[in-house]
């Protein structure tokens, strides 16, 4: 059985488009936090894509990737 990471310390709540930018909100460690596609969220996550429903990470001690729904929570 391959590894899982484990379920993401945050949730994706919304996302915006500034100036061709596009930006997700998420809420982690009881705090709101604007992410942008190659932040590093936790220093276990890095932020790869953002559409409109959903946001995709890597997780990088498993170098595997997981996919958030937007507005879902976890």
């Amino acid at each position: 059985m391959e590894p899982q990471p484990p379920t993401p310390p945050f949730a994706a709540f919304g996302r915006y488009v500034d100036q061709g930018t596009v930006a997700v909100f998420l809420q982690y460690a009881g705090r709101n936090i604007v992410a942008r596609p190659g932040d590093r969220i936790n220093d276990q996550y890095v932020l790869e894509s953002i559409n409109e429903r959903d946001v995709t990470v890597l997780y990088v001690p498993l170098n595997l990737r997981q996919t958030l729904d937007i507005g879902s929570g976890r």
